[in-house]
């Protein structure tokens, strides 16, 4: 929990542990989500430039029989 003073005001921190403790659960990760409970969520990406390099790379898809086949056959 400490660890998380060194981004974030004490202030805010303790108003992240008083929530965990109302949903009891007060564990680090818990009181850390509670301080960006609204951070709009957005995917991870790798941005090509600077790498044109890389942009005529194409990832083909997976073979999900392959997978399916470790699964027993399981759809």
């Amino acid at each position: 929990m400490l660890r998380l003073l060194e981004k974030h005001p004490l202030e805010e921190v303790s108003k992240a542990v008083d929530k965990a403790l109302r949903l009891r659960r007060c564990t680090r990760d818990v009181v850390a989500q509670c301080l960006y409970p609204d951070e709009p969520f957005s995917p991870p990406t790798f941005p090509l430039d600077g790498r044109e390099h890389l942009q005529g790379v194409r990832v083909h898809a997976p073979n999900l029989a392959a997978y399916r086949a470790l699964l027993g056959g399981l759809n």
